[in-house]
């Protein structure tokens, strides 16, 4: 009786340990939904693509707590943007590989692809999710770095990160199609 008594405390203690762990993500999941849920509000209300770039900024480096956050759009026609750099496809043969995967990419990057995301910053930035923007075609990535090497990393989820670069995707499809971008 004694040793099933034990065996029962035992599993017991398990339990409540794993179903601790599970509220725990549970609340992490739900900070995370509040924090993308303000940022997809602000990017619907963006009406041009420096709205989107200063939308993205604040949501990921203040919201998130990324230490630098880029949109890059790829386009064979450059415009003028401010706040975002537009850069031929042919440009960016270096980030194909995150171009080519249609999925978010976490951890640490190539110090040549740090570069070109990350231009300036590039030696401060130890680890980054890229978010290749699909929509029909690549529209371009939003790169978010931080200068924790562990901040982001290969074997984390990327659910939030795919949402938001969905979102993403329609809001800068839906102003490259307006005529004031």
């Amino acid at each position: 009786m004694e040793r099933q008594t034990s065996l029962l405390r035992e599993r017991n203690q398990k339990l409540h340990g794993h179903l601790s762990e599970l509220i725990e993500i549970a609340r992490h999941n739900d900070i995370q939904f509040e924090k993308t849920k303000r940022m997809v509000l602000s990017l619907l209300e963006a009406q041009t693509l420096d709205d989107v770039a200063i939308a993205i900024e604040e949501s990921l480096c203040q919201d998130f707590y990324g230490d630098d956050a880029r949109l890059i759009l790829f386009s064979d026609s450059p415009f003028d943007v401010n706040s975002l750099r537009i850069l031929s496809r042919a440009d960016c043969s270096l980030v194909q590989p995150l171009v080519e995967t249609s999925m978010p990419s976490c951890g640490q990057l190539s110090e040549p692809m740090n570069r070109f995301l990350f231009q300036e910053n590039a030696s401060r930035i130890q680890s980054a999710a890229v978010v290749p923007l699909v929509k029909g075609e690549t529209l371009g990535l939003l790169a978010i770095g931080s200068f924790d090497p562990d901040y982001f990393q290969s074997s984390q989820g990327t659910l939030f990160l795919s949402y938001v670069g969905e979102v993403l995707s329609r809001v800068v499809m839906h102003i490259l199609e307006s005529p004031r971008r």
